[in-house]
Order: C-alpha cells, then structure tokens, then sequence
C-alpha cells in the first residue's frame, strides 16, 4: 500500500513558495524494495522543492542498497539532506552516512547547511537548535525525535519536522491533531505543533521495527509556505 501524503500549509512570509517533503523511520528490510518504490513514487509526484530525511533508515546493513537506490531516485528530482536518527547508531552511522552520501544526499547531522532555492536561502539546521543563518535567510529545523521542539532555541525556527514516534502508533482518537492514548504518556505525540514563530511538523514514519499500527497510517509529509 502507497503512503499517505499529508500536507500541511505553514505561515510563514517569503516571496516564492516551497514546498519540503519530509520522510522518517524507514526502517528498510531486504525485502523493502517495493515499499521504497512506492515511497519515491508519492513523494516525486508531490512535486518537491527540497526532500528531508529524518533517520532511521534501515533494520540491518543487508538494507542499505536499497536505501541507496531510494535516495538516488530522490535526489534525481529535488536536493535532499539527511539527519541520524537512534536506531542509525546501532545499526552503523558510518555505512548509512555513507550510502546517503554516495547517492547524492546532503549530511546535515550536528550540522547547518545552506541552499539556495527559489532566489531563496534555506538553512537546514540538523538535530540542533542553535540558529545559525542571516536574518534573510529561512531557519529550517530538520529532527529525528520530536523532544528536540522542546531545547532552547527551537522556537526560534518557523518551520520545524520530526518523525519517531516508536511506541505510539496505536490512535484509539484524534483531537486537535494530538493522537491518543499516546498522548497521555509523550507530550509531542501529535501531527502539528504550532507557536509563536511557527510550526513543529512531526511525522508519523514510513515504517517500524515492529510493524504494529493501529489507525496510523505511514506518510510523507509535505510542508508549504510562502509565494
């Protein structure tokens, strides 16, 4: 089954629009060659203008040529950059690193870099909220887990995504974009967050270690703002 693109308008003021794609927790098997098909399937015809990844990208080394593949077919058709996610230390930071890199992917892990999209720079700041770009230019936070909204700093970003979600993909309800129970026990279990400066996106992943999901459907997230 494809993933859901969920796509969500953020207010944010610049001259041309842009729209990010976010995909997290992957957690690619031998035998995910096809969902990762699909996943670059939706994602390319959502129309990116820049593709995030959010860690969490394999169960095992066996799996990294078919993260590779994926990201080739990405960075085809729009920049990407990547961050680590936990399980990505436990399965080899520096193999996955290195398929992302291969395949033509931008690391941004611990790291700010920048891109000049639209006649527009984006500073992609990965896993830390420490703001570091001009005032013309657009902060974009790039997390795994969601806890990194609640650092110093991280109001300061207009635009921020995370996916790990990892034990609370069982949604009994909704209620204001905030997913229960799960709810009760993890304060960001919830699709948006919105403050002052902007808004918090956090996905619900494109898989799992243990796939057991109950109304939470796998997707990319698609974030528009500007023009």
């Amino acid at each position: 089954m494809a993933p859901l693109l969920r796509t969500e308008a953020v207010s944010f003021d610049c001259p041309d629009a842009v729209r990010i794609a976010f995909l997290s927790d992957l957690h690619f098997r031998k035998n995910s060659g096809k969902r990762a098909d699909r996943i670059v399937a939706v994602t390319v015809e959502a129309g990116p203008d820049l593709i995030m990844l959010g860690g969490d990208y394999v169960e095992s080394a066996a799996s990294l040529p078919i993260l590779k593949s994926m990201a080739t077919a990405l960075t085809d058709r729009a920049p990407v950059f990547a961050v680590a996610g936990n399980h990505d230390y436990m399965i080899g930071i520096k193999q996955i690193r290195s398929a992302l890199e291969a395949a033509g992917v931008r690391w941004v892990e611990k790291n700010t870099l920048e891109l000049l999209l639209k006649n527009q720079t984006i500073a992609v700041h990965g896993n830390h909220t420490t703001l570091q770009c001009g005032d013309d230019q657009i902060p974009v936070l790039c997390a795994h887990n969601p806890r990194l909204f609640g650092r110093p700093g991280a109001s300061d970003f207009p635009l921020g995504f995370a996916g790990h979600l990892h034990g609370c993909q069982a949604v009994f309800w909704e209620s204001n974009g905030e997913l229960y129970p799960g709810k009760w026990f993890y304060k960001w279990n919830g699709l948006r967050f919105d403050h002052q400066n902007g808004s918090f996106l956090v996905s619900r992943g494109l898989g799992d270690t243990l796939p057991l999901r109950f109304r939470c459907p796998y997707e990319v997230v698609m974030a528009k703002f500007g023009g």
